[in-house]
């Protein structure tokens, strides 16, 4: 395996895994254990693509599950199911609870001509600097249409008081919080107020802006994140990278 050139981090997979092991032994945790093994997965492929900032990131979501004080027993953290799949139509429960602290709305738009996201979220924009993972390209944005004058809208901002999963996430989240890919725009006019990482918006800069974005029956995890002088967006499937730190923001398409 063609290791990157300037990888920052020394850990090696066969050091991880053994690590891995050790904590299947020591702890057994079955959710936990499918949690890492993925995330290996994706280790290894960003070492082969020769990503060190993507091998960094994983790493230090692979040690979060080797560094945490295992649980008392009665006390063990709940794990949701991976692959939840929710309509757009479902009932969640309404947002009664401290563990999301809510931080406002703010309205964007209207768009006014017509709004081209392979465009705008590739990079083919000369105001924006922005790239995107494969995840968000093959999982969402090939399914955004083509979109047009549309009226303004209104986002709802949260930040975790704590460490959640998504489906913790989104079961205190408003009703209809998730997002289509035709909605793409709206995250698109958050960026561009935002395009050299300026205060005084929803974005939060060094933190992730996670929205649900719903494909046919499927609903994903986006990570919109500033990364040095660009922003970066990311996709994956609910729970697959396990829980987000506390501090992060979420955001709501009714809020």
């Amino acid at each position: 395996m063609e290791q990157p050139k300037s990888n920052k981090n020394p850990q090696s997979a066969t050091d991880a895994m053994n690590r891995l092991h050790n904590l299947a032994s020591e702890h057994p945790d079955p959710e936990k254990d499918k949690i890492a093994k993925k995330l290996l997965e994706q280790w290894e492929k960003a070492q082969e693509e020769g990503n060190s900032d993507e091998v960094i990131r994983l790493i230090g979501e692979i040690d979060k599950l080797y560094d945490e004080t295992p649980e008392k027993e009665g006390e063990k953290e709940k794990t949701p199911d991976e692959h939840v799949e929710v309509p757009k139509t479902e009932k969640l429960s309404p947002n009664t609870s401290r563990e999301l602290k809510e931080n406002g709305t703010i309205t964007v738009g209207p768009l006014k001509g017509a709004f081209d996201s392979e465009g705008f979220f590739r990079g083919w924009n000369k105001n924006v600097k922005i790239y995107i993972g494969d995840g968000f390209k093959d999982g969402v944005l090939k399914s955004a249409g083509s979109v047009s004058e549309q009226p303004p809208a209104t986002i709802a901002s949260f930040t975790l008081a704590k460490k959640m999963h998504d489906t913790e996430i989104r079961a205190e989240l408003p009703k209809n919080h998730v997002f289509s890919p035709n909605d793409l725009w709206m995250i698109a006019d958050l960026i561009k107020k935002q395009a050299n990482g300026e205060s005084g918006h929803l974005l939060a800069d060094g933190k992730a802006n996670i929205f649900y974005v719903q494909v046919s029956a499927l609903v994903f995890v986006v990570r919109v994140y500033r990364d040095g002088s660009a922003w970066g967006v990311c996709a994956w499937d609910l729970d697959e990278i396990g829980w987000w730190d506390g501090g992060q923001r979420v955001f709501s398409r009714n809020g």
